[in-house]
Order: structure tokens, then sequence, then C-alpha cells
């Protein structure tokens, strides 16, 4: 949250079953994912057989046990966000 404000253009709202519908049928449509310190819980993904099946998954988490837990990151990576963002 508030990594991009509420009245940007671009904001779509909240994933998941507690969030916005353009936000998931845009998730569901994209052919990239980057994944900023997120958990992939069930309120996000819903159904894993049907969730972002079009989408490469690039994976930011500082906690090892996070990644590919429930969706496969094609990417991982590892570490602090704000390093690995500065480093990009």
């Amino acid at each position: 949250m508030s990594c991009v404000p509420f009245d940007h253009p671009n904001y779509v709202g909240w994933l998941g079953m507690h969030g916005n519908y353009g936000a998931n049928v845009l998730t569901d449509e994209c052919d990239l994912v980057i994944a900023i310190g997120m958990r992939f819980d069930d309120r996000v993904t819903g159904d894993l057989t049907k969730f972002i099946k079009k989408a490469k998954v690039v994976h930011i988490e500082i906690d090892p046990a996070e990644i590919d837990k429930n969706v496969k990151a094609n990417a991982p990576v590892v570490g602090d966000a704000k390093e690995i963002l500065t480093a990009l």
C-alpha cells in the first residue's frame, strides 16, 4: 500500500478477494507480475490453478520461505526491497 497514490491514473486498487474487480482482471491478463514484499496468500490468489497463468513472475522478498510458496517465481530475488530496487 501507498507505493502508488490512490489518485494516480494507473492505480487500480487492491488485489484479491477483498480487492477491486479491475485489479483482479488486469492481473489475470498481464504478462509480467513484479511482486515486491508480498505473500501470494489465498486471499490474493484464490484458485491457484487459475491465478496469473499468462504471466511471468518476478518475486522480490526478504523472507526466502515466501518465494515459490504458493506461486512459482520465474525470477526469485531474496533480499531487502529497498536495496534491490536501488540496485535495479
